[in-house]
């Protein structure tokens, strides 16, 4: 078991836990976008956990988006090409959240060093 399973464990033990409240709270969003100025995720998840619409909760949904991304990282080439609906694409993924619907797409500082290749809903070595 890789670390990163326990990191996310972790962060949900802490969410559920320790998690402060707040005023207005809303889910935590996590998205990946096809790069950092794209507009609209390829895929976006809601892991079920309320967060207060405030700057504890904006960390704690980017920390949660994170460990999420870390755990999912030897499948994400194959999950993101099944989301492209493109015969051929090349893009360096970017993760993003939000906690409240209102509110943009932040950009976790978190991205794809190298570019992710996809053919016909497949990843394939890039050219």
């Amino acid at each position: 078991m890789k670390n990163t399973n326990f990191s996310y464990f972790a962060a949900l033990i802490i969410m559920t836990v320790i998690m402060p409240i707040s005023g207005f709270e809303d889910e935590c969003h996590c998205g990946v976008f096809r790069n950092r100025m794209a507009e609209e995720p390829i895929i976006s998840h809601s892991p079920s956990f309320v967060m207060p619409c405030d700057k504890e909760g904006r960390e704690s949904c980017k920390a949660m988006c994170t460990a999420l991304v870390q755990v999912t990282e030897n499948v994400a080439p194959v999950m993101l090409c099944e989301m492209v609906h493109e015969a051929t694409a090349d893009f360096k993924p970017a993760l993003f959240f939000r906690i409240c619907d209102d509110q943009q797409w932040e950009y976790s500082g978190l991205s794809s060093e190298e570019p992710i290749c996809c053919l016909e809903g497949r990843p394939t070595t890039c050219q």
